[in-house]
């Protein structure tokens, strides 16, 4: 598995983590506990370091006309919304345990179904003009443009198809009850989380994931700002 970062700027490193033969419905033995923590402290103000890593994300997100704002907002600052609204949602093992992740480090992260997106190479870059793809089951769209995207890569089309993006994930290829390989990538602002701090978050995130049933298997890497990092099945 190809995971290349070609985002503009060199401002976002990029996290991987995946998980094969996972049971959606299968928690860590930890993980309740460690969740029921982090809501409660996520309740708190953010600190002077968590609020610099919240600007810093929406900072890496000015790109072009994408403005970071209202709707457009990334995807950890909903869920911190939804803390404090005590209304944190729960649907499956791996979306859970990427929230956990997401809540306690304050980056987002998209998360996609490896069978439902029908490849093996994945490419991440800027939205191209009139890209846009649906997010909810209600049909909304959200535009892509200037919006650093994860594509799924194919011969035919050697751009990428956009799945994912860190504000709301493609409706084609979110995680169903019965999803068994899935992939996830964290988006790290370059200049507030250096390789080694995501590379712990990242292997934090797959080992949760592998915690997922007794058949489940484990990978973690990082791609580096205008980087290629080759993952091999396990």
């Amino acid at each position: 598995m190809n995971f290349i970062n070609q985002i503009e700027g060199g401002r976002i490193s990029i996290g991987i983590a995946c998980a094969f033969d996972i049971d959606a419905h299968t928690y860590p033995p930890t993980f309740s506990t460690e969740l029921t923590q982090w809501l409660s402290y996520r309740k708190q103000p953010l600190s002077e370091k968590d609020e610099s890593i919240r600007k810093a994300v929406r900072d890496v997100l000015r790109n072009g006309n994408y403005k970071p704002t209202g709707r457009g907002k990334p995807a950890n600052e909903y869920l911190i919304r939804a803390v404090h609204e005590e209304n944190f949602p729960k649907i499956n093992a791996p979306v859970d345990i990427n929230n956990l992740i997401s809540i306690k480090y304050l980056l987002p992260i998209s998360l996609w179904d490896l069978e439902l997106a029908g490849a093996d190479d994945f490419l991440f870059r800027l939205g191209q003009p009139g890209e846009t793809y649906i997010f909810n089951s209600g049909g909304q769209e959200i535009g892509l443009q200037d919006l650093p995207v994860g594509c799924a890569l194919f011969q035919d089309h050697p751009g990428g198809i956009p799945i994912v993006n860190p504000v709301k994930d493609s409706l084609k290829t979110k995680t169903l009850p019965e999803t068994r390989h899935v992939a996830a990538a964290i988006y790290a602002p370059s200049q507030m989380i250096n390789n080694e701090e995501l590379f712990k978050i990242s292997s934090e995130f797959a080992t949760l994931l592998g915690a997922c049933g007794n058949a489940a298997r484990y990978i973690s890497g990082i791609v580096s700002p205008e980087g290629q990092f080759y993952l091999s099945r396990p």
